[in-house]
C-alpha cells in the first residue's frame, strides 16, 4: 500500500482499495481515516474495526470556493480531531494518490498545529513524500483559511510575513 508517515501520527497516501489495505492500516495503529476521494467511500473496507471514518470528497481544482475551503479546513479539524482525543491516536489522510487533496490537508494541519509557514509545511510533508504536488487551488484554499485579521481595518488580510514565500 502506497503511503508515508509524516508524522509519527499521521500517515498520508493513497486511497484504500481493499479489505487488505484497510488490515494493513489497523495493524500499523490507524484509529481513524480522513478521505478526500470524491466518490470513494472506505465504510466497507473498515467494517467490524473501530476506526473512525471521515469523508470530505473534494475535486483536485475545486470550482466552488466555498465548498473547497469548507472540506478542506473540515478534513484538517477531523485530523486535529482525532489527535487530540487521545495520545494513541493515528490518522490516515488520503486522496486517489496521496499527491494533492490529501496532501494540502497535511500541510494545513502541520500550518495550524505548529504554525509552520505554507513553505515550511510543504517542505516537511515533500521531506517524507517526496511525490506530494498539491494542485495550486488547494493551497489558495490554505492561504484563504488561514487569512490573519488585518488590525488596522479588523478585515481578513492574508500576511506574506507569516506564510512565507509562494510556493
Amino acid at each position: 500500500m502506497d503511503h508515508d508517515w509524516i508524522t509519527p501520527r499521521i500517515a498520508l497516501g493513497a486511497a484504500v482499495e481493499d479489505r487488505h489495505d484497510a488490515h494493513e492500516l489497523l495493524i500499523q495503529g490507524i484509529t481513524h481515516v480522513v478521505n478526500l476521494y470524491l466518490g470513494h467511500p472506505d465504510d466497507s473496507y473498515f467494517g467490524g474495526s473501530d476506526v473512525s471514518l471521515h469523508y470530505f470528497g473534494i475535486f483536485d481544482g475545486e470550482n466552488d470556493p466555498d465548498l473547497a475551503r469548507a472540506n478542506i479546513n473540515g478534513a484538517i479539524e477531523a485530523v486535529r480531531g482525532a489527535l487530540a482525543a487521545a495520545p494513541h491516536h493515528k490518522v490516515y489522510v488520503h486522496c486517489a494518490a496521496g499527491i494533492s487533496r490529501s496532501a494540502a490537508v497535511v500541510v494545513g494541519y502541520l500550518m495550524r498545529s505548529e504554525e509552520l509557514s505554507m513553505a515550511e509545511a510543504l517542505r516537511r510533508v515533500r521531506d517524507c513524500r517526496p511525490c506530494v504536488n498539491p494542485h495550486p487551488a488547494h493551497l489558495m484554499t490554505l492561504l484563504e483559511i488561514f487569512r490573519a485579521p488585518d488590525p488596522a481595518t479588523n478585515q481578513n488580510a492574508t500576511p506574506t510575513w507569516r506564510y512565507g514565500p509562494q510556493v
